[in-house]
Parts: structure tokens; C-alpha cells; sequence
């Protein structure tokens, strides 16, 4: 039997985790909050003598290689498996997996819809777009509630929500208006 997953619910839940991750500790402290336990006391018994102590030994590590220099182009321990120019647009900025879609958002208004069930040959599928002059940086997909969450950053803080139980054809759920600019999304 399968379970019909509540949707908008989860949205709200998502969106108030995110919105306290953006408040202050002390806007968040109440009453409810567990009490603070404070660290162990430590103390020490010092004996008088005329011997020094000896001193404790910090292990000493082999100097690490030096890293090198950073240059365009450098890559180590990665191997470029396929790729898409995504139209040469440039500005590419989140990444959301859905799979077999990839939705990677920017600094202008569209996110691109990428099926990436070929790894060799990933191809671009379609473009979502999001509100007027909007920059859709940050993205989060939660594949098993077929949801998309993504905040959009210009030219007022949002965060807009999609259904993508159909991965190549996002439908809007939602959006809500930020009073302050968030920097992470978790």
C-alpha cells in the first residue's frame, strides 16, 4: 500500500527549520529550552618540590607535501566522467539532485533540469524558471517526498517550493517571503 505523503505539511516544517536557522540564539530561547549544563570542575593538587616535572610529549607529525599552487584548470583525484555546457549560461550556482534529474540554479532567473541518467551524456532537459529577475542560488531536493526547495535571493529573499514527483516538469507548491537574506541552506 503506498503512503500518501503530506506535502505542504512538510513544507512548513521545511520552511520553519529554515527560517530558525536564519534567527539569532537569542531570539530562539525560551523557557522550553533545556537547561544549560555547566562544564566539570577541575582541579588540581599541586606538590612542592625541587624536582621539575616532566614535560609532556606532543607526538610530532611528518611535514605535509606542499599543496602547490592553485591554477585554472588543476583538477587531482577526480576524474571527469560527462558533461553539458548548459548553454554556455554561465553563473551556475546550487545543486539539487532528483534522480534521474539534476536541477542546477543561478545567478539569473532559471534553474536547468538536467537528466543525468546517462552520466556520460547529460543532457539538458528543460528550465524552470523562477519570479522576474530572480536568483535562484540555493537548492535542496528531498526525492522522497518528491519536493524541490529553493531560495531565491533577488530581488526580494524567498524561498519558493515545487512538487518534482515528475522530475522533468516541476509544478509550483508555494513561496515565502524572507524578511532578511539568508547565507547557508541546510
Amino acid at each position: 500500500m503506498k503512503r500518501k505523503h503530506n506535502r505542504s505539511g512538510l513544507a512548513g516544517l521545511l520552511l520553519l527549520s529554515f527560517i530558525s536557522a536564519c534567527a539569532s540564539p537569542a531570539q530562539l530561547h525560551s523557557a522550553t529550552s533545556p537547561p544549560t549544563i555547566p562544564p566539570p570542575q577541575i582541579t588540581a593538587t599541586i606538590q612542592s618540590s625541587t624536582e621539575t616535572p616532566p614535560l609532556a610529549r606532543t607526538p610530532t607529525l611528518p611535514p605535509s607535501p606542499p599543496l602547490g599552487p592553485t591554477t585554472i584548470g588543476r583538477v587531482e583525484n577526480f576524474v571527469q566522467v560527462g558533461h553539458n555546457d548548459l548553454k554556455s549560461r554561465g553563473w551556475n550556482a546550487g545543486l539539487a539532485l532528483n534522480y534521474p534529474c539534476a536541477y542546477i540554479g543561478n545567478r539569473n532567473p532559471d534553474i536547468a533540469i538536467v537528466d543525468v541518467s546517462d552520466p556520460k551524456n547529460p543532457s539538458l532537459v528543460g528550465e524552470l524558471a523562477t519570479p522576474p529577475n530572480g536568483q535562484p542560488v540555493e537548492l535542496r531536493a528531498v526525492p522522497d517526498l518528491g519536493l524541490l526547495v529553493v531560495a531565491n535571493l533577488s530581488p526580494t529573499a524567498s524561498v519558493l517550493t515545487y512538487d518534482v514527483s515528475d522530475c522533468r516538469h516541476p509544478k509550483p507548491l508555494g513561496s515565502l517571503g524572507l524578511s532578511a537574506v539568508p547565507h547557508e541552506f541546510f
